[in-house]
């Protein structure tokens, strides 16, 4: 979204030192989610091999809870966030379409949509798997057991949207898998009509030849 609303401020935002904060941030949470699981009473999450999804942990037969607090917490925000990300979507989108109807692109446009389209294709799977999750959470009735094998079936498309997404907008990417190289522009040397087109040369090459 900045690289498409802000192209000229992106690199300042984006620094190093910012990245850095970022990704630190993102392991906080996981080290305060995780544990939340097991120091509340009663809230853990176990792998269930006949259902192949993780399901609520029951710590005595006579509890009438059949849901975890802290995974239902977990779930909502999870959703708020991929929401909030999806609406960044629809007005990096809109930004988009103004920019191609003003002409005002720059250089890299075409890479920050490229990856605007990737972002958006994986928030959308990952959008509805949520959406699903939250609707269902362990419900036992005969409509949230249909939901649930489509919010599982939407689990595995997710996980597998997110690879294909890389490769399918990003060249360097699917020039790996089918082993092409690309030289830089400075090094190309092509002919045409009969001439040889190169690099410039420098005085170093001036005073060789």
């Amino acid at each position: 979204m900045l690289a498409v609303c802000v192209p000229l401020k992106y690199r300042k935002i984006f620094t190093k030192r910012t990245c850095q904060i970022l990704i630190a941030f993102c392991w906080a949470e996981v080290a305060i989610t995780m544990p939340a699981y097991f120091v509340f009473p009663c809230n853990k999450v176990g792998y269930s091999p006949t259902l192949y999804e993780y399901v609520f942990v029951k710590c005595s037969p006579d509890i009438d809870r059949d849901y975890s607090v802290v995974g239902t917490i977990v779930n909502r925000f999870c959703f708020v966030v991929c929401f909030a990300a999806t609406l960044c979507d629809i007005v990096t989108l809109v930004k988009i379409i103004h920019i191609k109807r003003t002409g005002r692109k720059h250089k890299d446009f075409s890479r920050d949509v490229r990856f605007f389209c990737q972002t958006s294709v994986q928030n959308v799977t990952m959008m509805v798997a949520l959406t699903l999750i939250v609707m269902v959470n362990n419900s036992v009735t005969e409509n949230g057991m249909i939901l649930e094998i489509f919010a599982f079936c939407t689990l595995i498309v997710t996980q597998l949207n997110n690879g294909l997404a890389l490769i399918l907008f990003n060249p360097e990417v699917r020039h790996r898998f089918i082993g092409r190289h690309v030289e830089l522009p400075s090094q190309a040397i092509t002919t045409i009509a009969g001439h040889r087109v190169g690099p410039k040369p420098t005085a170093k090459n001036q005073l060789t030849d």
